[in-house]
């Protein structure tokens, strides 16, 4: 399975071929140009949320998802999707979905739901 971005997309580009990073509806570092971890990505950059240090631990970004706009899905009263990667390209390198209590596979509902909150103008 494929993320809806990544199908939408397609390949835009020569090269390797996309890899998304949700073939199997969780999050895996064996990725390439996953147009949904693109997109987060682009969502972090932004809100101003993210860090980037090229010569020690690359880049770090976060993108919100608020309770009080995002339906309470995930036994928790919101979080942050919080990624790493390195410079500005395609992989995504590792993700995970993080409250105050917990820390648990990002999944793709969640960064579907962040990414909606996001484009409907809730954050």
């Amino acid at each position: 399975m494929t993320c809806q971005l990544c199908i939408e997309r397609g390949k835009t580009w020569s090269g390797d071929d996309p890899k998304c990073a949700f073939e199997n509806e969780v999050f895996s570092p064996d990725n390439w140009n996953c147009a949904t971890m693109n997109r987060l990505r682009q969502i972090a950059e932004e809100l101003g949320t993210t860090m980037r240090d090229d010569n020690s631990c690359g880049s770090i970004g976060y993108v919100p998802m608020d309770a009080d706009y995002t339906p309470n899905d995930f036994g928790t009263y919101g979080g942050y999707i919080v990624m790493m990667w390195y410079k500005n390209r395609g992989r995504t390198g590792n993700a995970i979905f993080m409250t105050d209590e917990e820390t648990v596979p990002l999944t793709i509902k969640h960064a579907d739901l962040a990414i909606e909150t996001y484009e409907n103008g809730l954050l």
